[in-house]
């Protein structure tokens, strides 16, 4: 499939990867004097131009993450509507790899993560989404933002090491109208009551982001090998294994924090980012990574080549 020269204001240098739903491209824009910006573009599948309801729900991605400005939320510049190519949405562009890229790397070379690169990882993600949660619009009003799809592959970590959370697509506010039907998320990742197609608050993110700690420290899932209705019942009834009962290496107090964040029932989970960010800040501040240590989870390669000419975003099933 080949990519297009331009889309609007933007020159196209490569695709990226393709959704359900849209395409991102790898471009550049120009400006005055010879001033160029490497961005990623997000653009709606040109079949579904004709499509109200995915139309509705593009903008609404473009109209929260546009409002939201934090280091550690990939920044979102601008949405276009182009009479040729579709919906546009601008966006960061981050080289580095997203972290289920880096767990897959791990995975392969049979090495955990160092602690203190995964305590930094998720401590950093649960800023942002902190920030997100607590957004107010300016009237003082809260927005009730839940980013609903908390996964490794929507946290991306730069070659410096700046860690930043991705992908608001699927993401609910108080301006934003669900979609009937739609269940957004991985299942691996959900909270027990969004597997149940209940109503969600921040404490879904909360548990998302447990999981992904979890991940990260034993290299496996909570759920185990579990797959298709097996899983779906695990999730559903929050059954998973305990959290690092025997882990010598990790930091006593972040134990019960990760426990907290797992809890099945939300009523006795965290309740928010940064009730439980204390403690994994502060292992993860005595147990700081050195830089060498933060360049060795990152692949050698990047899927579609030198990395400093493309970009590690990745479609998802929300794209």
């Amino acid at each position: 499939m080949t990519s297009p020269g331009r889309l609007g204001d933007f020159e196209v240098l490569r695709r990226i990867g393709t959704g359900g739903m849209a395409e991102i491209f790898l471009a550049t824009k120009r400006g005055a004097k010879g001033t160029e910006k490497r961005l990623v573009v997000k653009r709606l599948l040109p079949q579904h131009a004709r499509s109200e309801r995915l139309r509705t729900m593009f903008i609404h991605e473009a109209q929260l993450a546009i409002r939201l400005a934090h280091p550690n939320l990939v920044h979102v510049y601008e949405l276009a509507d182009d009479p040729e190519g579709g919906l546009l949405l601008a966006m960061e562009f981050v080289d580095g790899a997203d972290l289920g890229r880096i767990l897959t790397e791990m995975k392969r070379r049979g090495e955990r993560l160092p602690v203190p690169v995964a305590l930094r990882i998720v401590e950093q993600a649960a800023r942002g989404l902190h920030y997100a949660h607590e957004y107010s619009d300016e009237g003082a009003e809260p927005l009730a933002i839940v980013h609903r799809d908390i996964s490794p592959q929507n946290i991306l970590v730069s070659r410096g090491g700046a860690v930043k959370v991705a992908d608001l697509g699927v993401a609910s506010a108080r301006f934003v109208r669900d979609e009937t039907g739609v269940q957004p998320g991985k299942l691996r990742y959900m909270s027990p009551e969004q597997a149940r197609g209940e109503k969600v608050d921040r404490r879904c993110d909360v548990y998302a982001l447990g999981v992904v700690l979890y991940e990260l420290l034993r290299l496996t899932s909570p759920y185990g090998e579990r797959r298709g209705a097996a899983l779906a019942r695990a999730v559903t009834h929050g059954k998973l294994e305990p959290p690092l009962a025997k882990a010598p290496d990790i930091p006593p107090d972040v134990l019960p924090v990760l426990a907290a964040a797992l809890a099945p029932d939300a009523a006795r989970r965290i309740g928010t980012m940064s009730s439980g960010r204390s403690s994994s800040c502060g292992s993860a501040g005595r147990m700081r990574p050195s830089r060498t240590a933060r360049a060795s989870v990152l692949p050698r390669s990047s899927p579609y080549g030198d990395t400093r000419r493309s970009s590690s975003y990745r479609t998802t099933p929300s794209a």
